[in-house]
């Protein structure tokens, strides 16, 4: 059984802000609508967080802390709140239960159809309660909170390096690939370890199990240390990749 007391404060927060990503998710696909529209959004909202009943001790202790949300929520883009949702996905599948799990995510999609719902009644025509970018978000919520991650993606062969650029192949400095704890050249970090990628393992995973955090600042310092390697798009990370791990900078440091 997952409770309150598995997770640490700051991975506690991310739990209880899930019902307001996925509010934010739904009220950024709706745009601009009209008051009474929102209202009646959160009339739904409020309704699902006081009358929802599980057996899942997490789940009540998410309602129970509902209205302590961070503030992050508040003007959020669907893209933001994709992210949130996709980063409290990993949080559970790192820590939490099956059974417990299932019921948080189960509560989520729940609020949403709700929430969604209660916007299109009487406006969207006889027997059509969503709109087409409510549908669309809330199938985006639905793939961010899915069991696992997809199954990652298996090259055909081993995975290409990116060759380096050309005034680092002709630079007259030694190579510095394997030498782990050695400073990596045009970068102030040293290299604390280097890890292969695992099936469905993800940058927060990886955050959580070399930092002890797996919030967006963690995770995102790894990445930008090997965006050479990886490229612009972070989701480009699949199993058999070889990444560095970089040392943390002493301000990101945990005492």
């Amino acid at each position: 059984m997952t409770k309150k007391s598995d997770f640490s404060k700051q991975e506690w927060q991310m739990i209880t802000d899930g019902p307001e990503w996925v509010f934010a998710a739904l009220a950024a696909a709706d745009g601009n609508v009209a008051l009474t529209t929102k209202g009646k959004e959160s009339k739904a909202y409020k309704k699902v967080i006081e009358d929802y009943r599980s057996r899942s001790e997490l789940v009540a202790e998410v309602l129970g802390d509902s209205a302590k949300a961070s503030k992050d929520t508040k003007g959020a883009t669907l893209s933001d709140a994709e992210q949130a949702l996709e980063e409290i996905n990993d949080l559970l599948d790192a820590k939490a239960d099956t059974a417990d799990a299932s019921d948080y995510r189960r509560f989520l999609s729940s609020l949403a159809d709700s929430v969604a719902e209660a916007a299109g009644e009487g406006t969207l025509g006889a027997g059509k309660k969503l709109s087409d970018k409510e549908a669309k978000a809330i199938k985006k919520i639905q793939a961010a909170l899915k069991p696992g991650k997809k199954p990652a993606r298996k090259p055909a062969a081993k995975p290409a390096k990116r060759p380096a650029p050309a005034a680092a192949r002709t630079s007259s400095k030694p190579s510095l690939k394997g030498k782990i704890g050695k400073r990596i050249a045009g970068s102030e970090a040293k290299v604390v370890a280097t890890h292969t990628v695992k099936k469905n393992e993800t940058w927060s995973h990886l955050a959580l199990k070399y930092y002890g955090d797996m919030s967006e600042p963690y995770w995102r310092y790894m990445y930008e240390f090997n965006k050479e390697l990886i490229g612009d798009n972070y989701k480009d990370f699949y199993a058999g990749l070889e990444i560095r791990i970089p040392e943390l900078p002493d301000h990101m440091k945990k005492d």
